[in-house]
């Protein structure tokens, strides 16, 4: 016998024994009435491996299938990460934190005490949506950080990118905060420096940038000498250009681009900072400085805001208009507007009147809003007038500020000892106005806020009502 029929051997005595023991007992019994004939069934060596691969597959069999299943799950799983995938690429978005230093272009010294915004925007059926508004001051080193955030876009709601606005903080141009520098900064001449150079105390003046990163809005109005691309946000750079009595001192920047941008912003500068004067020569000197600002877009805009202004000039002659603000002086909209409300922060003020409308009035606006869980959006301003008698009619017709007004709507309240103001409830909006000797505050709240006494608080703490 060989050693392979020594090995089955056993296995075929203990299938033919199974093959008699296990017959059930009806068949016994047929058998032994001789219903039943013919041999009893003996297993061979054969029958008995087909039998066994039938009841027991082989190994290699169920190997296969396992790695037929393992396929097939691998693939379903490739198939939801790619679909999870593409749906964070569609619909979710992150801000990575973002940190930086702020220079002195020429210097490349940091520069402290400068304003950074972050402001994050979403494309809707309206128009650009504001996802996140934040501010944060460079420290002594020049440094701000700002954290991470993630952002979820539901249809039709679409990414709009990121901007990051640096502004001097005692240079008019430009507010506080927002995404790109543009057409609202360059459309208004007043805020353009008259005097050229660093400040009073000797400190540099700087003119704001906004750097961007995601998708700008094609549409809007931009001057690359103040729009720049965000780049990686960590460990960044960013070079200021200073307010110069020099253009020349652009060719002291070695960044070829940046002394270009540094060049053209002073030249523009240079060119508004002579309108105010009414000879001929200084004229003509404005008019110079404006063509050499790039020769094409900016240079023709120029002599189109020198234009504007020597025709506002001649109206405010005309009406007298210097006489009736000669009373009132000019104020910086930043100094009058506290940053932060009842903590919502100021995100824009401006100059909405210089009294040559003929009011006799200068009158100042800003804008607070919040986003998020507890949104907050508000408007205050300050009209300051000649005398007391223009600020008492001018406060007779304030009602007249909300659309909703209505007989009812308005009362006077002591708001606190000493302090009457009035108060407007109506339908949409509510707000308080008031006189502060011959100033008029206006207050009005664009959407339910539970800090509407905490807000006014402190403005009246700033200014005290007459009433």
């Amino acid at each position: 016998m060989t050693r392979k029929n020594s090995a089955i051997a056993p296995l075929l005595a203990v299938a033919n024994w199974l093959n008699e023991r296990h017959l059930t007992h009806d068949v016994r019994k047929r058998r032994s009435r001789g219903a039943i004939a013919g041999p009893v069934v003996t297993l061979t060596r054969h029958k008995l491996k087909a039998s066994s691969e039938i009841m027991f597959p082989p190994a290699e069999a169920t190997r296969s299938m396992s790695r037929r299943l393992s396929y097939v799950g691998l693939t379903l799983l490739v198939l939801l990460l790619l679909l999870a995938a593409l749906f964070a690429i569609a619909f979710i978005h992150v801000v990575s934190p973002i940190s930086a230093k702020v220079v002195d272009a020429i210097t490349t010294k940091p520069v402290s005490g400068i304003n950074v915004c972050l402001q994050v925007d979403g494309k809707g059926l309206g128009g650009r949506e504001v996802l996140r508004s934040e501010m944060s001051p460079t420290n002594d080193s020049g440094e701000f950080f700002f954290r991470s955030s993630v952002h979820l876009m539901r249809s039709p709601r679409k990414w709009g990118g990121y901007w990051i606005r640096v502004l001097d903080p005692n240079e008019g141009i430009g507010s506080r905060c927002g995404a790109d520098i543009g057409q609202s900064e360059l459309d208004k001449t007043e805020p353009w420096p008259v005097y050229l150079g660093p400040d009073a105390n000797g400190r540099p003046k700087y003119f704001p940038v906004a750097l961007w990163r995601g998708d700008p809005d094609p549409s809007a109005f931009h001057w690359g000498a103040m729009h720049r691309a965000l780049g990686f946000p960590l460990g960044k750079r960013i070079a200021l250009i200073p307010i110069l009595q020099n253009v020349n001192d652009c060719k002291q920047i070695h960044d070829s681009s940046l002394s270009e941008d540094c060049r053209q912003l002073n030249t523009y500068a240079a060119a508004l900072s002579l309108r105010e004067n009414q000879d001929a020569e200084s004229r003509a000197r404005a008019a110079t400085l404006c063509g050499e600002v790039d020769h094409a877009f900016f240079s023709a805009w120029c002599r189109g805001k020198l234009a504007d202004f020597a025709m506002l000039q001649t109206a405010r002659q005309a009406r007298g208009d210097y006489f009736l603000t000669a009373g009132v002086p000019e104020r910086r909209p930043d100094d009058l507007f506290p940053p932060v409300v009842a903590g919502v922060p100021r995100i824009s003020s401006s100059m909405y009147d210089d009294g040559s409308r003929g009011t006799g009035r200068r009158a100042y606006s800003c804008t607070y809003l919040r986003q998020g869980d507890t949104p907050a959006y508000m408007d205050a301003s300050i009209e300051e007038f000649p005398d007391l008698e223009r600020a008492r009619e001018r406060l007779a017709a304030l009602p007249g500020g909300f659309a909703d007004q209505a007989p009812g709507t308005d009362s006077e309240v002591l708001f606190a000892p000493g302090q009457k103001i009035e108060r407007h409830r109506g339908a949409q909006y509510s707000g308080a106005f008031w006189l502060s000797n011959n100033r008029v505050i206006f207050i009005r709240f664009n959407q339910p806020f539970a800090k509407e006494d905490e807000f006014i608080a402190v403005y009246l703490a700033s200014f005290p009502s007459s009433l």
